[in-house]
């Protein structure tokens, strides 16, 4: 009687909600109508009227209303039925300044798609590249890590793959530089914010350079004030918190057995033989042999910002040492940046801007799935029943335990055979008839590393030439070397197997300079119109060369340098094979570009945006120049 009471009173409680979501210029389509601290997320969406019907639990609910440029709104339900809200205008929101391509814009005047994120939102990721602290953080952005290994830059996409077999990575600008290889190269605790250019409309004034998306990121600047010192520091551990269900050799041949007491297949040999060789020499669990019982980070990070009125300063550095869970991988990075903006005189303002990073990575010869796809059977080293029994020592191999006998032998039932004096009959099996060596074997043997130094300077200056009209010059270089390291000892992942050692070494450099001219003019009774136009020129130039050995043949594994190697391995252009010996420079590529876009804005309502840029490039044939897209848009409220 008690429970039925109970009940009765809680569906009593519960009712409809109805009403109507609105501003100052009528309803709001898809405004958001939540359940605040529900214990299951209860909410609903306003239709094309502004209404909305929603099931609340009791008299004390709180409803949530919510609209993308609004302040947010609670109201408590009480014992009303229709509850009509009004929402109001972030002004905080609207007027938020976001950084578009050679320039900014007000959040209010956007006509593309534009994401924005605070730098500060990324200092509290314990990760040791940019790019994964940006998992889950911005709409229309994916991050999906391709390894679980460190020091290896995640797969970044901006509204999905645009290519199946085209490169889909956006273009990564900072601080106005275009930047290959992503965001790697930059410090978390220097970012000012991130803006993700998502649509063709906001990209097209970088042309099909952006056909994937743009992702610009600012860094921060010193502020006219007393310095500022800033030191962090954390340290943190990881452990793989669960491992792949693998079943033993022993669960296995239980498996096969009840599948053949059902009128499957015959249970082969190996599956006994293997079986029979764990109840000697014990269970190994291969996924642990290939991990870390514990892993750490440390970051470290110091900065100093101040200045004057007339000059500003910021000067950071950073270090991260990460360790990956996997055995024989490490990063560890440094990052240093110094950022200095000085007013010359009332229209003359210059600023320098330099940076540097270096890199070291260790990354593992084999992959974490093969160690569990070793059989459990199969011992890392070599013990005293194995050696008996194969006459190997040291690593233990597949191959050692092919064809050799155990007392596994059954009749065609199934059931054992029997001897004479009752004993198990012998029979011939090859449990794992793998060539290669165990995984703990080939990590062990073999050393993989690559270092990566790149450094990135550039100035500007600026000219205001008269009201509202600026003149922008910047130049700047980038350059990374990346120098990489292979080294397999003697049989190290197979028998009669030369030790082998491959070198190869990476030079990039880009040379770039940009000129824009920027004009903005409010006009009209009220200032009710406002126009922004740019015109702008760049020139960029990069230049890419490898150098590359391979060679074999080492006397000792002791030493590893190349010119203790007996032969050299030459690289073949006619094939296309670029994997031996060899020095190879590519044709310089010159990018020739002019670009221009107006913004024009009646009421703050009503904005039209335009872009066009043209492109000149060495890669195209004598005369060809490829053109931009030219988008626009008409919004009204």
């Amino acid at each position: 009687m008690f429970l039925l009471l109970v009940g009765t009173l809680n569906v009593y409680s519960q009712h409809v909600v109805t009403g109507k979501v609105i501003d100052e210029q009528g309803p709001l389509i898809g405004a958001s109508v939540t359940v605040k601290d529900a214990a299951v997320p209860t909410g609903t969406v306003t239709d094309a009227e502004g209404k909305y019907s929603i099931k609340v639990p009791n008299s004390k609910t709180i409803l949530v209303y919510s609209y993308i440029g609004y302040v947010d709104k609670a109201e408590a339900v009480g014992k009303r039925t229709v509850v009509n809200v009004t929402l109001e205008e972030d002004s905080k929101m609207l007027d938020d300044v976001v950084v578009i391509g050679y320039g900014t814009q007000a959040k209010s005047h956007l006509t593309g798609s534009i994401s924005k994120l605070e730098g500060e939102k990324l200092i509290n990721v314990p990760v040791s590249d940019v790019t994964t602290a940006l998992q889950g953080a911005m709409t229309g952005l994916t991050v999906s890590n391709e390894t679980s290994e460190v020091g290896v830059t995640p797969s970044i996409r901006v509204r999905g793959t645009g290519s199946i077999s085209a490169d889909s990575e956006p273009l990564v600008i900072i601080d106005g530089f275009p930047v290959s290889g992503g965001l790697s190269s930059i410090n978390a605790a220097d970012v000012k914010s991130i803006e993700i250019l998502k649509d063709a409309a906001s990209a097209a004034i970088y042309g099909s350079r952006a056909a994937n998306g743009v992702i610009m990121v600012t860094t921060k600047s010193g502020t006219p004030d007393k310095p500022k010192y800033s030191f962090k520091f954390y340290q943190g551990f990881k452990y793989a918190y669960q491992l792949h269900d693998m079943m033993t050799s022993s669960e296995w041949l239980g498996l096969l057995e009840e599948e053949a007491a059902l009128g499957g297949p015959k249970v082969p040999s190996a599956a006994r033989g293997a079986a029979y060789l764990e109840s000697q020499m014990g269970t190994t669990d291969w996924q642990k042999e290939g991990l870390r019982d514990m892993a750490g980070i440390t970051n470290v990070q110091m900065s100093v910002s101040g200045g004057r009125k007339e000059t500003k300063y910021f000067i950071s550095a950073a270090y991260t040492k990460d360790q990956g869970v996997m055995l024989n991988n490490s990063l560890d990075k440094l990052n240093f940046r110094t950022k200095v903006d000085t007013k010359l005189s009332k229209i003359a303002t210059v600023g320098v801007n330099i940076s540097g990073t270096y890199s070291k990575t260790e990354r593992p010869k084999n992959n974490f799935i093969d160690f569990y796809r070793t059989p459990s059977f199969l011992p890392v080293y070599h013990n005293a029943y194995s050696t008996d029994l194969t006459g190997y020592t040291g690593f233990a191999r597949g191959s050692h335990f092919n064809n050799i006998m155990t007392p596994t032998a059954v009749d065609a039932d199934g059931n054992p055979l029997l001897d004479a004096d009752g004993n198990r009959v012998l029979e011939k099996s090859s449990p794992f008839s793998s060539a290669n060596n165990n995984p703990a074997s080939v990590m062990t043997n073999t050393f993989r590393w690559s270092e990566t130094m790149q450094g990135l300077a550039s100035m500007y200056l600026t000219l205001d030439l008269c009201k509202g009209l600026q003149f922008k010059t910047s130049n700047g270089l980038n350059v990374r070397f990346a120098p990489s390291y292979y080294y397999a000892n003697k049989d190290a992942t197979k028998d009669k197997e030369a030790s082998r050692a491959t070198y190869s070494s990476a030079l990039y450099i880009d040379l770039l300079s940009e000129n824009t001219l920027s004009y903005h003019l409010d006009f009209g009774k009220n200032k009710d119109h406002s126009l922004d136009a740019l015109l702008g020129y760049t020139v960029e130039k990069t230049r890419n060369q490898r150098v590359a050995m391979a060679a074999t043949g080492f006397a000792t594994d002791d030493i590893h340098t190349l010119n203790a190697a007996t032969v050299y391995e030459l690289a073949s252009e006619g094939n296309g094979n670029t994997a031996g010996t060899g020095t190879f420079r590519y044709p310089d590529v010159v990018l020739e570009s002019y670009l221009g876009r107006v913004n024009y804005s009646y009421l703050g309502r009503y904005l039209l945006s335009t872009s066009l840029r043209l492109d000149r490039s060495s890669l195209f044939s004598k005369g060809t120049v490829m053109p931009g897209s030219l988008p626009y848009h008409w919004v009204g409220a």
